[in-house]
């Protein structure tokens, strides 16, 4: 990997109880709270709208809202803009859809 590749997700969880989702990235990202609206996920067929969001390491751990019902499997999605999600050298994640949550 070389300084200019963007992080890549590696592995998604989301806690019911707590409606947080987390991504793992294979790479550090830059700290600190990020766009939460640019998350969002589907989870026991619930749309999971991302409200805040907060790095930590390789990780973002977004709070999410409830939304409507939405018949699928478990997934999670990054749309921006704006970008908020970088690696430590600056270098933006590129958006992903439907990336699995286990």
């Amino acid at each position: 990997m070389s300084s200019l590749d963007g992080p890549i997700p590696i592995g998604a969880t989301y806690g019911l109880l707590l409606n947080k989702l987390t991504v793992t990235f294979d790479q550090p990202l830059q700290p600190g709270p990020k766009n939460g609206a640019a998350w969002s996920a589907r989870v026991a067929n619930l749309v999971r709208n991302g409200v805040t969001a907060m790095v930590t390491g390789s990780q973002i751990v977004v709070d999410c809202a409830v939304g409507d019902p939405a018949i699928g499997p478990n997934v999670c999605h990054y749309v921006p803009p704006p970008i908020s999600v970088r690696s430590i050298g600056g270098v933006p994640a590129d958006a992903f859809v439907d990336f699995p949550i286990t």
